[in-house]
């Protein structure tokens, strides 16, 4: 028999590190614009915390991979970088990302996509967090 109890408990935990673990997310995101020059940033880094709003994340993620990306972009060319991987400011991952997470929430079939969203919202993350630290 399927102890219920026990699959709530595993979900609801599961459930609870991936929301710890998208704050950090947003905090990285909200730091990273908030170390783009203002000229540069086309989105105030407060302006992050939105995707927490429920139903306003859906169309929010989209916003703020968008934002993100040209301010990255913005900040390379003014900088006069020539540096692989940034020209785009990563919109290509960011977008690939966001379409991920919007496609896990169908019923059964988004388990496919989990996966593809957790290897996507990596290299998003990963790649802006190198840009930080001026390494892109």
């Amino acid at each position: 028999m399927v102890d219920y109890y026990s699959l709530l408990m595993i979900e609801s935990a599961l459930s609870l590190i991936g929301i710890v673990v998208w704050i950090f997310f947003l905090n990285h995101l909200s730091n990273t614009l908030a170390v783009i020059n203002r000229q540069n940033r086309y989105m105030e880094p407060w302006k992050v915390w939105l995707n927490l709003v429920p139903i306003l994340n859906f169309v929010w993620i989209f916003v703020t991979v968008y934002y993100v990306s040209n301010s990255i972009r913005l900040s390379r060319v003014r900088s006069d970088a020539d540096i692989t991987g940034a020209e785009t400011g990563f919109y290509g991952q960011g977008i690939a990302m966001a379409i991920f997470l919007i496609l896990t929430l169908i019923p059964i079939a988004g388990l496919v996509f989990w996966p593809f969203f957790i290897i996507t919202w990596a290299l998003y993350w990963r790649n802006t967090y190198r840009f930080r630290q001026g390494e892109v």
